[in-house]
Order: C-alpha cells, then sequence, then structure tokens
C-alpha cells in the first residue's frame, strides 16, 4: 500500500463513543473510539479505537459511573424507596471462566 505524507488539518479529538463488555467481570472489556476534528471549522477526519492504557482515575470514575447506573435502573424495575448501594451481590466469574449468576 502507498502512503501519503502530509500536515493533518485537524488539531482536536472528540470522544464518539465507548462499549463496555462486564460479562467477565471483574475483567472489564473496554473499547473507545475517538475522531479527530478541525476545531477552528468542525469538520471531521475520520476515528480510531482504543482498547486499554486506561489510567487508575479512569478506572475508578468508570466504577463510580456503572454504580450510579445499576442504582438508576435498580429505581426503575424496584418499588419503594432508592436500592440502597452495596446491598446486592458482586458477580465474580467462576474457574471456568463464566461469570455467577
Amino acid at each position: 500500500m502507498k502512503t501519503v505524507s502530509g500536515t493533518p488539518r485537524f488539531d482536536s479529538i472528540f470522544l464518539g463513543e465507548v462499549n463496555l463488555n462486564l460479562l467477565a467481570f471483574p475483567d472489564v472489556h473496554m473499547t473507545a473510539t475517538a475522531g479527530y476534528i478541525d476545531s477552528k471549522t468542525g469538520k471531521k477526519f475520520g476515528s480510531t479505537q482504543f482498547t486499554g492504557g486506561w489510567s487508575p482515575t479512569t478506572l475508578t470514575k468508570l466504577n463510580e459511573f456503572l454504580d450510579e447506573m445499576e442504582r438508576d435502573i435498580a429505581a426503575q424495575v424496584f418499588d419503594g424507596p432508592s436500592p440502597i448501594r452495596g446491598g446486592g451481590q458482586d458477580v465474580y466469574p467462576t474457574s471456568d471462566g463464566v461469570p455467577q449468576l
């Protein structure tokens, strides 16, 4: 394949999509798609995916986000006051790698 060199017109990135797979929790598989953009014109120039290299801060915030999301869902499906965090059982994989139910 032939390549062409030059100076990109984009100068910024934006987060376009995040895909989480929690079926093997606590082993979390997260893919983020970031796009390239020219901040002056708003024109977008393609995207690329990242599958790791997440900082401890990102992983801590992700865990907080997931806790809050589960709480929101529980509030929609259970009667009564908002569920108390930590009231459920964590799901961890078994020795065969299949998460417990």
